[in-house]
């Protein structure tokens, strides 16, 4: 049984040998960008969620206001990072600031720059951006679960085994996994 972001069940025969292209662990920010990206070159994604809903820590960032990101320039990006920042070189060469505000435009949430070049939604809203992730994963086609936490991932042969519990698990060819912290 699927669930999909509108609470609409799907039923859906899986027998054990199916494989998704795509497995995304976790649907934070990180995790549902993953799964929107990805489903800009395959359906076949599976995206497992441990809570009963999407972006429930974006929720919580910036007071509730939800600073998406900073308009600094990359190499004052990495600079923040400390040592740790060259490591995120190429992922900011690949996606910048400017690039996530762009996306959130087109979702329709209006940003703002802050003096401090931290970037917002223009309502001051984190459930806009919580909404808009809602809606690109809806579109995305991503098989959405929630309430999954992953008790374990194998790889196997040419595919990964991602395991809910001892006796539920899925098939996919390639794991992102975006759980983030334990915070």
């Amino acid at each position: 049984v699927w669930l999909d972001l509108l609470g609409k069940t799907t039923l859906i025969y899986m027998m054990s040998a199916y494989v998704f292209d795509i497995a995304v662990i976790g649907l934070g920010a990180a995790g549902s960008m993953a799964a929107i990206q990805a489903g800009r070159h395959t359906s076949n994604i599976l995206a497992l969620e441990k809570n009963a809903c999407i972006g429930k820590k974006i929720m919580l960032t910036g007071g509730g206001k939800c600073n998406v990101t900073n308009n600094a320039g990359i190499d004052s990006l990495m600079n923040a990072f400390g040592k740790q920042g060259v490591f995120y070189r190429q992922a900011f060469m690949a996606f910048s600031s400017r690039a996530l505000i762009d996306f959130f435009d087109a979702c329709g949430v209006e940003m703002t720059i802050e003096d401090s070049g931290r970037v917002l939604p223009k309502n001051k809203d984190a459930s806009s951006i919580v909404g808009a992730l809602g809606r690109r994963l809806s579109e995305s086609k991503a098989k959405l679960i929630f309430n999954a936490p992953i008790s374990g991932i194998a790889k196997e042969g040419a595919r990964f085994k991602v395991a809910i519990k001892a006796e539920t698990f899925y098939w996919a060819k390639k794991v992102i996994l975006a759980a983030g912290g334990a915070s």
